[in-house]
């Protein structure tokens, strides 16, 4: 199973990715929610059980306190990750940051303190791994920009030997407590290829996903047969405009 988030706004007409964060193994930025290299993907997703929120007021990405309207459904706890997003028109940016803590301005406005992941050390990276650089933390982020919990950060790899990993990094709640790691990959024997590519002239965002694998213990028509599955956006109509986990 493979779990795509997405996100956009509901008025874009073509999809725009914002600028999004480095990830320190490769040296370079992951491409959108979903970010595709080679015979890997690795997906983003927001926390399912918390709404995102929108910025109350405008703050320059090197501030250290951010006012915020309430979350419909869940809440903003000390450690968790989020990723501040601006999605004006040619301004696409955004900028990973560690919760500190958080009090309430008002009964509408809920004022959250974050530490800048800068990636100058471990600690300073999300998982030890994410984080975004000095032109995200300079960013001049206008009122309404979208802030989303991170939930989990997902990486599909087909192996040389015909392994197709699954190694997930997360953080959740559990009952009252927070855990916070990786999670042992997992793997499927006899896989010989694995691709993701985007469905080109599609609506939204949507992809391919393909697997080839061996023919032995599988109800195939040859020696090696592909399973393709396709992950397709939710219809306009039930679209909601915040990282959406879409399950194939």
């Amino acid at each position: 199973m493979i779990t795509a988030g997405v996100m956009a706004t509901a008025s874009q007409t073509s999809i725009v990715w914002p600028r999004m964060p480095y990830d320190s193994t490769t040296g370079s930025r992951l491409t959108g929610p979903i970010t595709i290299s080679g015979n890997a993907v690795t997906i983003v997703s927001g926390e399912i059980d918390t709404d995102p929120v929108f910025t109350a007021v405008g703050f320059t990405g090197t501030g250290t306190s951010l006012q915020v309207s309430y979350p419909t459904r869940g809440a903003y706890l000390v450690g968790d990750y989020i990723l501040v997003s601006d999605r004006t028109s040619g301004q696409e940016v955004s900028s990973l940051y560690r919760v500190m803590g958080g009090y309430a301005s008002s009964q509408a406005i809920f004022t959250l303190t974050m530490q800048a992941l800068d990636g100058s050390a471990s600690s300073l990276k999300a998982w030890g791994r994410y984080y975004s650089d000095v032109s995200d933390r300079t960013h001049a982020f206008p009122p309404g920009s979208f802030v989303a919990k991170l939930g989990s950060v997902v990486t599909w790899s087909l192996a040389g030997d015909g392994r197709l990993m699954r190694t997930e990094m997360y953080r959740e709640m559990s009952g009252n407590a927070v855990r916070e790691g990786i999670r042992n990959p997992t793997a499927a024997l006899g896989v010989t290829s694995f691709t993701v590519t985007p469905i080109a002239g599609a609506s939204g965002s949507s992809y391919n996903i393909s697997v080839g694998v061996t023919g032995e213990g599988f109800a195939a028509s040859g020696t090696n047969d592909e399973f393709t599955y396709t992950v397709l956006p939710r219809a306009a109509a039930q679209s909601r405009d915040y990282l959406k986990v879409l399950t194939p």
